[in-house]
């Protein structure tokens, strides 16, 4: 008859017996996920440099226009500040200010971009997708 395994630790002192088994695994986690995160983070010098992609865009997209990049910086801003909730007053004049910044003339430029770039229809249709 065998006799019940022993346990991985002694019963009077919390200190690992050297005959008990390691457990496996995970001793190269961290290297991997530090790993992971830098690949993750490296951008081909291929690629222009983000400034000139509307946001959102797909990173293998084609460039556009430092104007139209403009535009669609301040189209989203303009939508995230109208969507938030005033919860006190300083909050209010915080929303207030983000759109009186990022919300004036939007929709002119915008006209005046398609008018612009219609012989471009990647840049039409940017311009046309923004929300209203």
């Amino acid at each position: 008859m065998a006799s019940p395994p022993r346990p991985a630790y002694d019963d009077c002192v919390l200190r690992r017996r050297s005959d008990a088994p390691r457990p496996r695994g995970r001793r190269g986690a961290p290297v991997a996920l530090i790993a992971v995160v830098a690949a993750a983070c490296a951008q081909p010098a291929s690629r222009p440099p983000l400034a000139h992609r509307a946001p959102g865009a797909d990173p293998a997209g084609p460039e556009v226009p430092d104007e139209v990049a403009a535009l669609i910086a301040r189209w989203e801003s303009c939508q995230h500040w109208a969507g938030e909730e005033p919860y006190d007053d300083e909050r209010r004049r915080e929303i207030a200010a983000g759109v009186a910044a990022s919300c004036p003339g939007n929709d002119e430029t915008r006209a005046r971009l398609l008018e612009t770039y219609a012989d471009r229809p990647d840049i039409v249709r940017r311009l046309r997708d923004l929300p209203e």
